[in-house]
């Protein structure tokens, strides 16, 4: 085989652009830093206003704000998801009261459906061009083997079924409660209206 030609790194790994290593580390350099004084700035505009007791997330942009609000938008979320049901999804809330873990759920989702159907087609395209083998029960179904398999892939299949049943039923009866796409909607402008106008230590 041809290898094409440029440096390599010491372990052996081909680099195609050397300029590429330094530049990714300017960046990530620069990065920190401007985050580093972000936060110290931050934290001289509060030490500067003790007296009124500003909170991370009050103050000029910094990591530790970011952080604070990350974290109360996450305990909003799941106290908001608790009032409703233990079991409700954070991806099944009201468009106004998802927070991070729905945008999570969502993207995960997102990406097993993507995931799910390309493998599916990867497989029938091999399937259509003999490159996979037939196992017992498609084989010979009438075999111990194909009978063996018949019966332990039903065993297997037959929670899955009941499983993905119930959570279709489950999203029916709930389906006039949310979107039905994970879009913004005008009930994302309650956030400021309703519980989550204030401190989450002001909401009990």
């Amino acid at each position: 085989s041809v290898l094409p030609k440029g440096p390599r790194a010491s372990g052996g790994a081909f680099i195609t652009d050397a300029s590429l290593l330094p530049a990714a580390m300017q960046k990530l350099t620069s990065f920190v830093l401007q985050e580093l004084n972000n936060t110290i700035q931050s934290e001289k505009f509060r030490v500067e206003r003790k007296k009124q007791n500003m909170r991370p997330m009050d103050a000029p942009p910094s990591l530790i704000g970011r952080l604070e609000v990350f974290v109360d938008n996450v305990y909003r979320e799941e106290k908001y998801r608790n009032q409703q049901h233990f079991s409700t999804r954070p991806i099944h809330l009201k468009a106004g009261y998802r927070g991070p873990l729905a945008k999570l759920e969502y993207a995960t989702s997102s990406f097993l459906d993507v995931l799910i159907a390309y493998e599916k087609k990867r497989l029938d395209l091999l399937s259509q061009a003999g490159l996979l083998l037939k196992r017992p029960m498609e084989a010979h179904p009438n075999s111990p083997f194909g009978l063996l398999e018949s019966i332990f892939v039903g065993l297997i299949r037959a929670p899955i079924l009941l499983a993905a049943l119930f959570s279709r039923i489950y999203d029916l009866l709930h389906e006039s409660e949310t979107d039905e796409y994970y879009v913004d909607s005008p009930l994302k402008q309650q956030r400021e209206e309703n519980n989550f106008s204030g401190p989450w230590w002001e909401d009990e």
